[in-house]
Parts: structure tokens; sequence; C-alpha cells
């Protein structure tokens, strides 16, 4: 199957067959994957990646979860495939369903954070050592607590954001290991924070909008 997707995409004069045999072979890893066998990079699915581009999702190396090799090649397959046949129904809910279960799992594992952005901390506190776990959890929990229903509707949306952030910042100050810490690396902290709560839900965004795709196109409003 990898190499017949290889040849169509190396003639490119197929793309509705090119799309449908990479989603056929992004369903064959996926099975595989189930079965708990583990799905090799050959010369030839090497060849077919380096005609496909990459998925966003996945290009960057820093992740908050490490997500094995065979989902990433899923990703980029299925990713693929809307590349060259948009509004193909099975490979929208193909897309929109591997997005929404591995924004889940980073969510749910806590791991928002990678470890660039760990690092990052550890400089913005002008520290050696990066935070330990527990002191890193604390930070995590602080960072991550919900804010209480405002008495009022913000009609601002500058004015809430400054209210939240100076509500996460006291929460921060609480710590014993940032109560002396100057504003400034407070500031630090929450623009790392808030980067990697967007890139976090990057992948809920991605699977809205294939699902709301999928659906504008099966009612007849599609492009």
């Amino acid at each position: 199957c990898a190499a017949l997707c290889l040849n169509i995409q190396k003639s490119n004069n197929q793309p509705a067959a090119g799309a449908d045999l990479l989603l056929n072979l992004s369903d064959w890893i996926t099975a595989r994957t189930c079965n708990g066998l583990t799905t090799n990079l050959s010369p030839v699915l090497i060849q077919l990646l380096d005609q496909l581009p990459e998925c966003p999702l996945t290009s960057d190396s820093s992740q908050p979860l490490a997500i094995p090799q065979a989902e990433r090649l899923v990703a980029r397959l299925v990713h693929s495939c809307l590349q060259q046949r948009p509004n193909y129904a099975e490979a929208l809910i193909a897309y929109g369903n591997w997005c929404y279960r591995w924004g889940k799992k980073i969510v749910d594992s806590c791991c928002v954070l990678t470890q660039a952005d760990a690092t990052a901390i550890s400089q913005a506190l002008d520290i050696a050592q990066p935070l330990e776990n527990e002191q890193l959890d604390d930070l995590l929990q602080a960072l991550s607590m919900e804010q209480p229903p405002a008495n009022c509707v913000e009609v601002c949306p500058e004015v809430a954001r400054a209210r939240d952030d100076e509500a996460a910042k006291n929460r921060l100050r609480r710590l014993t290991f940032l109560a002396d810490k100057a504003p400034e690396a407070l500031d630090a902290i929450l623009q790392i924070w808030r980067r990697a709560i967007a890139n976090t839900y990057d992948y809920y965004k991605d699977a809205a909008r294939s699902y709301f795709q999928y659906l504008s196109f099966k009612s007849g409003s599609g492009p």
C-alpha cells in the first residue's frame, strides 16, 4: 500500500485516488497499533513521507506528551489526505477524532508544560536547576485553578484578562519558592503558561474545525 501511495504521490495526477490510499494506509497503521503491532519506517514509507507535508500538530519535536511514532504517522497521513481532498468526509472525521483523542490525553495527563517550558520557567526565575517535581506540581495547580465567577459581566476582554492575570499572580506569590520573585518573573511564567495552554488546545480547535467542516459538507452548505 505504501509503494502504491508513493507512486501516485509522485505522479500527482490522481489526487482523489491518492487521498483514498493515504487514508487506507492510516487505517492500516491504526489497526496494527490497536492489535499491539508496531509499524516500522520502511524505506518506501520514508520516501512517501518525504512527499507529504508535516502535520502542524506533530511537526514540533517538543511535545507535552510523547506521541508514539505510529500515531504521528497516522496524523500526517490523514492531514495530507485532507490537503489533497479537503471535503473528504471520512478523513475529516478521522482527523477530528485523532485531534480530540490526543488533546484529551494531554489534558488528562496534566502534561501541559513541555521540557522546554520547564526550562524557560527556570530561566525566568533565574535559577540554575529546574524546579523539583513537587514545586512544579504546586505551580501547575496555582496556574490552572479555576476563577470564581465575576460579579459583573466584563465588556472588555483586556479588563478580564488583566483581572485573571492578577489573580493568578496572587496565587503564585503564595508559593514559598515564588514569594520573593519580582513581578516580571511572574509575568514571564504566566506568558509561558498561556502559550502552553494555547498549544494544547490547538488539538481541540483542529478537532472542532474538522467536525464542523464535516457537518457543513454533509448538510450541503460546504464549499
